[in-house]
């Protein structure tokens, strides 16, 4: 399931760069700060806090990955994320005034 070698430096760099650029573009394009905070934790807070433990589990689990358990488990954590980043993707819809959310609320 893991990769055996080393990374070389070329790739650190690149991955260094795309996540500036990420984040220098979502400063950008949202110059409020609360809508880039609520698409960054929808889209990446999720992933880490569902993500990681699932693989984790799954590496020191000693059944393989297609048991029944397992892929239980990993059908369980796709299901949640797919919220979040729906979640994330209104969010973004909304803050680019795509939809309006107020006008489709239900509150009196």
């Amino acid at each position: 399931m893991g990769v055996l070698r080393e990374t070389k430096t070329w790739e650190h760099v690149l991955m260094t760069f795309l996540i500036v650029s990420f984040g220098g573009f979502l400063a950008i394009i949202f110059p409020n700060i609360t809508n880039a905070f609520s698409i960054a934790g929808g889209s990446f807070g999720l992933a880490l806090a569902i993500g990681f433990p699932i693989i984790l589990y799954l590496k020191t689990d000693e059944q393989k990955w297609t048991s029944c358990k397992n892929l239980t488990v990993i059908c369980s954590g796709m299901f949640v994320c797919t919220i979040a980043f729906s979640a994330s993707i209104v969010s973004v819809l909304d803050t680019a005034k795509v939809i309006d959310l107020a006008s489709l609320m239900c509150i009196p």
